[in-house]
């Protein structure tokens, strides 16, 4: 068998009953050809079918529904910003009555942002210096979202806000 051209063994698939190159055929140890019974193609429609009629899983279902209640939402943000900024609930709101309820640069009352076709929770984002993990304050998306662009850099800033009055005047 080891002078034999590997490309040019065959098996028939127990599934559809063709002759088909072994190459057409998943490696398995435990048999004796050191090959599954059925082809690939077989098996990927047959894995396919099983996969539509499989019953959903009730805890899973249940999952999905949980995850979709104001409950959990409020919990995973509140998880969310104790583990990456350190900070409670109670704090986060210390920040948005000190800020009026408004974005730090433009003043805008909501975060502009939507999410898998759904309105977001977040009222603003919490925006921090990326060194020291400072908290500077809250913003709304497109502002949080400017200043990542710029890098948190003072010098490329200054030279946008040149720019645009630059252009303003023309």
């Amino acid at each position: 068998m080891a002078d034999t051209n590997i490309q040019s063994l065959t098996l028939i698939c127990t599934h559809c009953k063709t002759e088909k190159f072994i190459t057409q055929f998943k490696k398995k140890i435990t048999n004796k050809s050191g090959y599954t019974s059925i082809c690939k193609e077989c098996y990927n429609e047959k894995e396919s079918k099983a996969k539509k009629n499989r019953p959903i899983d009730a805890k899973v279902e249940a999952q999905k529904r949980y995850r979709s209640t104001e409950k959990y939402r409020e919990t995973a943000w509140a998880s969310h910003i104790k583990r990456k900024y350190n900070i409670t609930l109670e704090e986060y709101e210390s920040y948005l009555i000190s800020q009026n309820y408004s974005c730090k640069i433009c003043n805008s009352k909501k975060a502009n942002r939507n999410w898998k076709e759904k309105q977001q929770r977040i009222d603003l984002f919490i925006d921090h210096c990326h060194t020291t993990g400072k908290i500077r304050g809250l913003l709304c998306n497109k502002c949080n979202i400017g200043i990542a662009m710029f890098s948190d850099n003072l010098d490329t800033l200054a030279n946008a806000m040149s720019y645009l009055k630059e252009s303003k005047n023309e």
